[in-house]
């Protein structure tokens, strides 16, 4: 069995972050309105839009191992638009995604 490659592990990581803050707040929204301590925290289609960013992001990434090229461009095109669209708490998963990108086009093999 071969092993992956940091690209690939780096880009499901990213991936799976934005998918698991995106159930957080969704969790934090639910638990906030019963409590209403801390105020509420805003959900909605920003959420639901970033953690389907995040699956097509894993689906860039599963791409990648066979097709490097289309599944890189995906998650770096997935990645700008997570950014550029939803600033905010997502910026971090979609950042180790960029850096798994970078790592994917400068990689020699």
């Amino acid at each position: 069995m071969s092993s992956l490659k940091l690209y690939y592990k780096l880009g499901i990581a990213g991936a799976l972050l934005v998918i698991l803050i995106g159930v957080a707040v969704i969790f934090l929204h639910q638990l906030t309105s019963y409590i209403s301590f801390f105020g509420t925290v805003s959900v909605g289609a920003d959420v639901v839009s970033n953690m389907v960013f995040g699956v097509v992001a894993l689906l860039g990434t599963e791409i990648s191992r066979r097709k490097r090229n289309v599944g890189l461009t995906a998650m770096l095109v997935i990645s700008f638009a997570g950014i550029v669209a939803y600033p905010g708490i997502f910026t971090i998963g979609y950042l180790i995604i960029i850096v798994a990108v970078a790592i994917g086009f400068f990689d020699k093999n």
